[in-house]
């Protein structure tokens, strides 16, 4: 799946986030999406831990049974082994929710933030529609001739030119705004999908072979740290691939195009693009 794909993707699911609200069989473009699917895959995990449990116990039983001799020293080694195990896996995903935590958590108001900026910048730009429309209208100064007249008309000409410039990029501001949000999703979007994709391989694990004490939960515990290790690679690409690059670009365009707002405006000239 391109990174382009996963931007259009997230796009589609903020907007049935946005009209139909938050249904139990949606897919979620948040960072709640990634505290869950993290949550998944320590219970995922933890499931397999708990089956290698019972098979540790189960063949200390046996044993048991078997040659009682034995019973202590197998008990002993199969306890050796859990608590190995269950460091090495807390530490997998204690090194996980520490990444969450460190590079996802903190933006994790952000899209709302942004939609909420998009939303009231959008209103202004409504406005200023409506005052540059005022504008135009008070050019109609009926059959009033001469000097002060045509001063007048050229005054509210300007004026409306002036206010359409300035609505032009206020809906561009809104626009970047709103790509800016739609980034931060996806981003969240696609660390959520990969999370969960790791955490339905590691519950496959439950049932897989069981051979050696402890097998499975290190097969979870590799499958934990790759997570690890695939999160940062989504994280980076999100921040450094080219959807950023895009946005960084059009943000120096919409100053350079602002920069017209400043000293001699209003031109009343072409609006920014």
């Amino acid at each position: 799946m391109t990174r382009t794909l996963v931007i259009r993707l997230a796009q589609k699911e903020a907007s049935q986030l946005r009209q139909q609200g938050v249904g139990p069989d949606l897919p979620k473009a948040d960072f709640d999406a990634v505290r869950d699917a993290t949550s998944e895959l320590q219970r995922a995990a933890q499931r397999v831990l708990e089956a290698d449990l019972r098979q540790g116990r189960d063949a200390v039983a046996e044993i048991a049974r078997q040659h009682p001799e034995m019973q202590t020293l197998v008990g002993y080694l199969v306890a050796d082994g859990e608590r190995a195990a269950r460091a090495d896996l807390d530490e997998a995903v204690e090194s996980l929710r520490e990444l969450v935590a460190d590079r996802l958590s903190p933006h994790a108001s952000v899209p709302e933030r942004l939609e909420t900026q998009r939303d009231e910048v959008l209103a202004q730009a409504q406005q200023l529609d409506e005052a540059s429309l005022t504008a135009e209208e008070l050019t109609a100064s009926g059959t009033w001739q001469g000097e002060a007249a045509a001063a007048y008309r050229s005054a509210a000409q300007l004026q409306a030119g002036a206010l359409e410039e300035y609505a032009a990029v206020t809906r561009a501001s809104a626009a970047y705004l709103a790509d800016a949000a739609l980034l931060h999703r996806a981003t969240f979007y696609l660390c959520a999908e990969s999370l969960r994709e790791a955490a339905a391989q590691v519950l496959a694990l439950v049932g897989g072979d069981a051979a050696h004490l402890f097998a499975r939960t290190r097969h979870a515990i590799a499958r934990v740290n790759r997570a690890t290790s695939q999160l940062t690679r989504d994280i980076d690409g999100s921040l450094h691939g080219a959807p950023a690059a895009d946005l960084a670009r059009g943000l120096e365009e919409l100053a350079r195009g602002g920069e017209r707002l400043n000293g001699t405006w209003p031109q009343a000239g072409e609006p920014p693009r």
